[in-house]
C-alpha cells in the first residue's frame, strides 16, 4: 500500500512497478447479523500513477472471512479468515487473530492480528500483519503496523490520523514509516474512506474507497 517516498521509490522500481498497499477494515462499522457482507472499491493516487483495489468482507456470528486483490501488495491475492473475539462480550470492541493465504505475485501465508475499537466519540484500528512468500519473492517478505484513531463529529464526518510502520527483512533491512490526516463515515449501509501521507513530502500519495454492507 503504499511506498512513496524518495526511498522508497527505489524500492518501488526493484519490485517491478509495484507498490506495497495495506487498507483498514473498520468493523466498528459492521452490525451484528448472523451473517452479513460488505463489497469494497479503494483507488490509490501516487506521483507515478494509480491503481484499483478490491476486497470482499464477510461476517458469520464470530468467524471472519475475506478475499482481496492488490490489497496487501499491489498484484497480490489475499485469501484471509479470522475469529472475532468480542472484548466482554461488546460487539463494539472485537480482537480478531487472522491468518491468510497468498496467490499470483506472492505465494505464501500471512498471519496477524486486527484490532477495533468504538467508543463514544473515538475508533480505534490497529492491524498487525506478517507477509511470508515461500517460493519467489521473497525479497517482497514484510511486517507491518497500521494505526488509525478517528474522532466521531458525526456519524458520517469522522477525522482522524492514521500512521505506518512497514520492515522488510530481506531487502536490506528496509523499514519505512508514514503518516497523514484520513477521514471515515458512515451514512445508511455506505462507508466512504479519504486517506492522504506524507503531505509535507513530493511523494505525496492519497487513496479514495467506499464500502456498502449487506444486508
Amino acid at each position: 500500500m503504499m511506498l512513496c517516498c524518495r526511498r522508497r521509490k527505489g524500492l518501488l522500481r526493484k519490485m517491478a512497478g509495484g507498490s506495497l498497499f495495506f487498507i483498514v477494515t473498520h468493523l466498528c462499522a459492521r452490525g451484528t447479523a448472523p451473517l452479513s457482507y460488505d463489497i469494497d472499491y479503494f483507488h490509490m493516487f501516487t506521483q507515478t500513477g494509480s491503481f484499483p483495489l478490491f476486497v470482499s468482507n464477510v461476517y458469520a456470528s464470530k468467524l471472519f472471512v475475506s478475499a482481496r486483490y492488490s490489497y496487501d501488495i499491489q498484484d497480490v491475492l489475499c485469501l484471509n479468515g479470522g475469529y472475532i473475539f468480542y472484548v466482554k462480550g461488546s460487539p463494539d470492541k472485537k480482537i480478531i487473530p487472522t491468518f491468510g493465504l497468498l496467490a499470483d505475485r506472492m505465494t505464501g501465508v500471512t498471519p496477524g492480528m486486527q484490532i477495533n475499537l468504538l467508543y463514544p466519540r473515538l475508533v480505534v484500528t490497529s492491524i498487525n500483519q506478517v507477509m511470508v512468500d515461500v517460493r519467489t519473492h521473497r525479497y517482497l517478505n514484510n511486517a507491518y503496523n497500521w494505526n488509525e484513531f478517528n474522532y466521531i463529529v458525526k456519524d458520517y464526518f469522522r477525522p482522524g490520523i492514521v500512521t505506518l510502520e512497514q520492515f522488510f527483512w530481506n531487502n536490506r533491512k528496509a523499514s519505512y514509516v508514514s503518516l497523514g490526516p484520513t477521514l471515515f463515515g458512515h451514512v445508511y449501509k455506505f462507508n466512504y474512506f479519504i486517506y492522504s501521507f506524507d503531505l509535507w513530502k513530493n511523494s505525496r500519495w492519497f487513496l479514495i474507497g467506499f464500502n456498502y454492507a449487506f444486508p
